[in-house]
């Protein structure tokens, strides 16, 4: 069988590229017939609005859901060959999956950690909150043409009117996408000339939390940390490392102390 191939745009878009008529023929001929991977979530429960979008003599924009399965089905068909490529410990067991890839839900800071700034006598709102905002807005949006697209395919409706909506939620997906993006790392969202810091900046450079606060001399919000830069470490062991550190740190303090004595 032909399979059509696909095509990045930016950060945000994925385009599926039309076969070519003798390719569609020829797959005609060998009797094989594509599934509708946009409809085809086994992993998942959910109940969500999934629009198609029928693919015109150009480009169709691929859905970010219909990606996911797209994947999921490679990770299960291919399975010896993505433990290879994408395993980070080869000699476990733990079955990977194409989900690692995506985000179901985003991950919100406690408001303590998200404090307004304060220049003279006025008092700015944290960066994150305007990043978060813009995600939560577009969500909302989203759930609204969703709810309206469905109303409207139980009632009697006009194209042009289903057309609209249907537009406005394709745009309000690719919204969504840079909104995440966005918040994540600020320079992955090409939209805004400006735009504000996300965690990627909070984190990186010589300003950034771990060679500002942690490795350099002033470690006024951290204790004294050991950065290791090996590979095999999970993602919360750089943490674990910095509280073994500072509660050895203590009982040698006391030890020393009662020495002294």
């Amino acid at each position: 069988m032909f399979s059509p191939l696909f095509r990045k745009d930016g950060y945000s878009k994925i385009f599926e590229l039309p076969l070519r008529d003798k390719q569609i023929a020829m797959n005609e001929l060998k009797g094989g017939k594509r599934k509708d991977m946009l409809k085809m979530d086994t992993n998942s429960s959910e109940e969500t609005f999934l629009p198609s979008p029928k693919p015109n003599q150009g480009s169709k924009y691929v859905l970010s859901t219909e990606v996911r399965n797209i994947l999921r089905a490679i990770f299960k068909n291919e399975s010896n060959v993505v433990d290879v490529l994408f395993h980070s410990k080869p000699l476990s067991k733990q079955q990977i999956s194409a989900d690692m890839f995506f985000l179901q839900a985003l991950v919100v800071p406690p408001t303590r950690f998200r404090l307004p700034s304060k220049l003279g006598d006025v008092v700015h709102e944290n960066s994150q909150n305007e990043l978060l905002t813009k995600v939560l807005t577009t969500a909302l949006v989203i759930r609204d043409l969703s709810y309206q697209h469905s109303t409207m395919q139980k009632g009697i409706t006009t194209v042009e009117e289903k057309n609209i909506i249907f537009n406005r939620l394709m745009n309000a997906f690719v919204t969504l996408q840079n909104d995440v993006n966005g918040y994540i790392d600020s320079t992955k969202n090409p939209n805004v000339r400006n735009p504000t810091p996300g965690i990627k900046q909070a984190l990186e450079k010589k300003e950034g939390l771990f060679r500002k606060h942690m490795m350099g001399k002033r470690v006024n919000y951290a204790a004294r940390s050991v950065i290791s830069p090996d590979p095999m470490l999970e993602t919360d062991q750089v943490e674990k490392l910095s509280s073994m550190v500072l509660i050895n740190g203590q009982v040698q303090s006391k030890f020393k102390t009662r020495m002294v004595n």
